[in-house]
């Protein structure tokens, strides 16, 4: 059971929003973002538009709400170099850990919806998958950035399509590419790239995200499954076996050589940091609760939840609290 979110002060989350959303062009855009993430961090249970209005608002503002967040034009890369910026001055990260997200929805409607296996639920569901970047030390971690993985079958429905407004240049990608995309962004932004850290005993393609991080020059942590037997052929410099009370055995593949073997299982361990604070983000922070269809409300509310969780993290970085690591 995750803590319940503390209560924040006006002045702290104005000043915190203030020079994330600067971005935004429009004064009502950053009312209005800084409406959503007020209502994300403060109201209990489900985070929808109408309980945002009813709690942070005041009055039934549903309609301006729902404008900002699905059609509204702001760009959320803008606010999410701003939030790395954050959170890399914050945390002094020592890895981005790559994971999944799961969004089960009803209908076909919503953008990149289809039945698909959610390797994180280990079963198939009418679900978006996507994947998040933390960046994460000891103590805490925070998502900076997202994409939506789309299913093949989006890729020529053109009324599906259509109607989530997604841009054209957006098609089905491999995880493994999502991987070094999000990556190059990141590095894009000036952020140094620290060790990467990721799951990939699902997937079928191991091979490309390796040879991708070492074209890259990066230092990388793979989870890959016990079986697995293709290290030679990738170049790898080590291969560590972990048992875990929280996971079933598995194996990481790392070119990590340099580094002790406790430093090593401590990148590892990370990834239970970003265990809790994803579901954090899932079930206070109302990550799943988004209700529009479109690719840009998608993104937007994926970026406003990681608003709201890193204001959250950086009041409990600065007070000590030990709500960071309660699961």
């Amino acid at each position: 059971m995750v803590t319940t979110v503390v209560e924040v002060a006006d002045l702290g989350v104005a000043a915190f929003c203030d020079e994330l959303f600067s971005s935004m062009t429009r004064s009502d855009q950053r009312r209005w973002a800084e409406v959503y993430v007020r209502g994300l961090v403060s109201v209990p249970g489900r985070k929808s538009i109408r309980r945002i209005c009813d709690d942070v608002v005041g009055w039934r503002a549903d309609q301006c709400l729902q404008q900002f967040l699905n059609q509204s034009p702001w760009r959320w890369e803008p606010v999410r170099r701003a939030l790395a910026q954050h959170a890399v001055a914050a945390l002094q990260p020592k890895a981005w850990i790559v994971d999944d997200v799961v969004f089960p929805k009803n209908g076909g409607s919503s953008v990149g919806v289809a039945r698909q296996y959610a390797s994180s639920e280990r079963r198939m569901l009418n679900c978006q998958l996507g994947i998040g970047v933390f960046m994460a030390n000891e103590h805490a971690s925070c998502a900076v950035t997202w994409r939506l993985r789309l299913p093949e079958s989006w890729d020529n429905d053109h009324v599906r399509r259509s109607r989530a407004r997604l841009p054209e240049d957006e098609r089905s990608l491999p995880r493994w590419q999502h991987i070094l995309d999000v990556i190059d962004e990141l590095a894009g932004w000036g952020c140094t790239v620290p060790p990467i850290l990721t799951d990939a005993c699902d997937q079928r393609q191991i091979q490309p995200l390796v040879r991708g991080l070492e074209k890259r020059g990066l230092r990388y942590v793979i989870r890959v499954p016990e079986n697995a037997s293709m290290f030679d052929s990738l170049g790898a410099r080590r291969v560590l076996a972990e048992t875990s009370c929280r996971r079933p055995k598995a194996k990481w593949l790392t070119n990590l050589s340099a580094i002790r073997l406790p430093e090593l299982i401590g990148l590892v361990h990370l990834s239970h940091q970003t265990d809790r604070d994803m579901a954090r983000l899932r079930d206070e922070f109302g990550l799943r609760h988004f209700e529009g269809r479109s690719y840009a409300g998608w993104h937007h509310h994926v970026t406003l939840v990681s608003a709201a969780h890193a204001y959250w993290t950086l009041q409990q970085l600065e007070c000590g609290s030990d709500a960071l690591n309660v699961v």
